[in-house]
């Protein structure tokens, strides 16, 4: 990987590999990764993550997201960090489309009560479809996201495999967020989500919030800021995984390279002393080998033990190559990404815990 990248700093030509095959070798290589959990012991836990979430490319590339541009994906890690449609004049619409959601969830009513669905349960399988609306203008974006999985599920369901829609509407996220442009170089952003977590028998729903700013100081480097406040009732709703801790400021650097390449850095919780993620450091890279494929790694160290975190991941289908120039994104579009999270015990020197993540989303 590092003398290809060195080559392709020189200017010197890639090697002529066909890019449709080597995308399938690819793709293979990770899928075999995933499921295989590298062949080790037979102790450790797989969770499956695929029926309607978004946060694939961060936690492939470590949680180090919050200096990092892009789709409805930032707006969990820095709203500020937000780019679609970049200061094209005019109003924009975009529409975020997830056929996984719905058509899991009505193999799973159809498998449970012979054929026949209630109402209620053709609305939640139309409801499913729609992920996200977005408006943007040349200086704000305002926008929805709606049915974001929570990892808590995974936690409290450890059987549940590759599209299971088991107690899906017991542990979710919808998030109203706005993005404002000031500047080329500087943007904010806030959101307000309605976190959905089973407590107890009942599923609570409260409120929190997020607060960005983003800064490119040059046109290589970006630096994002964030304050993440949790409901009371759930503070521990994004510890898995990406790690933030309720009422706290994170902060990140993103740096290019050169243009198809980012590098990430996140220090998770730099203002509570007393939470458990105190200066958590989070280090990520995403590489575009062609139009068509990026490959994503991440690790960090979980504060106080032995656990250590390595990610990686692949982005498949530009879909922005497919789009009018008006409708371009400033951003690369993968129609699907995978990225596995493997929680390594540095003591026993085994992979214990294995998150495998799948999304496909289309955008209109």
């Amino acid at each position: 990987m590092w003398v290809l990248l060195k080559l392709m700093r020189k200017g010197i030509k890639r090697p002529k590999i066909k890019c449709n095959r080597l995308i399938l070798q690819v793709a293979l290589f990770f899928l075999a990764f995933g499921s295989h959990g590298y062949g080790f012991s037979q102790s450790k836990v797989d969770h499956y993550v695929s029926i309607s979430f978004s946060r694939v490319r961060p936690l492939s590339m470590g949680g180090a997201f919050t200096a990092a541009e892009g789709g409805i994906e930032t707006i969990h890690f820095n709203p500020a960090a937000l780019r679609l449609f970049g200061f094209q004049p005019g109003i924009q619409f975009a529409v975020f489309i997830n056929p996984v959601a719905p058509a899991a969830l009505y193999h799973d009513y159809t498998r449970s009560n012979s054929g026949c669905l209630s109402s209620d349960q053709w609305w939640n399988v139309i409801r499913l479809l729609f992920k996200g609306v977005v408006i943007s203008s040349s200086r704000f974006d305002l926008g929805v996201v709606w049915y974001e999985e929570l990892l808590d599920r995974y936690q409290h369901l450890n059987s549940l495999l590759f599209f299971d829609t088991n107690r899906f509407f017991d542990y979710h996220m919808g998030t109203g967020f706005i993005h404002i442009k000031l500047a080329d170089q500087v943007a904010l952003g806030g959101t307000i989500t309605q976190y959905s977590v089973l407590v107890g028998d009942k599923v609570d729903r409260s409120l929190g919030a997020s607060y960005g700013i983003f800064l490119k100081p040059n046109p290589r480097m970006n630096v994002g800021v964030v304050f993440i406040d949790l409901p009371q009732k759930s503070p521990s709703s994004r510890i898995v995984l990406e790690r933030f801790e309720d009422e706290t400021v994170n902060v990140g650097i993103s740096y290019k390279l050169f243009r198809s390449n980012l590098l990430t850095l996140d220090i998770r919780n730099i203002s509570e002393e007393n939470k458990t993620a105190v200066r958590e450091v989070h280090i990520g890279l995403e590489q575009r080998l062609w139009r068509h494929l990026a490959v994503r790694g991440g690790f960090f160290k979980k504060k106080w033990s032995p656990d250590r975190f390595y990610s990686l991941g692949i982005g498949l289908v530009n879909l922005n190559l497919f789009r009018s120039f008006a409708r371009q994104f400033d951003y690369p579009q993968f129609l699907c990404n995978y990225g596995m999270v493997v929680r390594w015990n540095k003591v026993d020197n085994k992979g214990k815990e294995y998150w495998h993540m799948v999304s496909l989303l289309l955008s209109l």
